[in-house]
């Protein structure tokens, strides 16, 4: 009689490293700051604007137009770009959090939220430095006096 004898294979499976999700919170942190940003420079700028041509009006004091035109211009382009790092860093978090053989979840929420929010405050910097312009250019030709 022959015997047998059966042993029973334990596979240990290697521990579950986890996924760095640093460039994902990255771009969600700037896309929260750039839309923050945006919307106080977006409101800023509507009243700036707005408060200059009534001092233009009452008081004929015009020389602080471009001085205004000057502060507001170079914050929307830094608040820009902020929100374009943001932009790139939710489309190269988004494309590596699915790519990765196990999706990290995580990563592709933050990652989608960040840029959602980085582009709407990039749309918002725009549009705020359009309407700026054009009241700038309104005050300047004379139409606010």
């Amino acid at each position: 009689m022959e015997q047998y004898s059966y042993q029973q294979q334990v596979i240990v499976e290697p521990a579950k490293e986890k996924k760095p999700i640093g460039l994902q919170i990255a771009a969600l942190v700037f896309g929260i700051v750039g839309l923050a940003l945006s919307f106080i420079s977006y409101f800023g700028t509507i009243f700036s604007n707005v408060g200059m041509a009534i001092a233009a009006d009452q008081n004929g004091y015009t020389q602080g137009i471009s001085v205004v035109s000057g502060i507001s211009i170079a914050v929307n382009i830094v608040i820009a770009l902020l929100c374009l790092v943001g932009l790139i860093l939710g489309v190269v978090g988004l494309i590596r959090s699915i790519r990765r053989p196990t999706r990290t979840v995580p990563g592709i929420v933050m990652s989608a939220l960040g840029l959602n929010l980085a582009g709407g405050g990039f749309a918002l910097t725009v549009v705020g430095t359009i309407i700026g312009g054009v009241f700038r250019f309104l005050m300047a030709t004379g139409a606010f006096h």
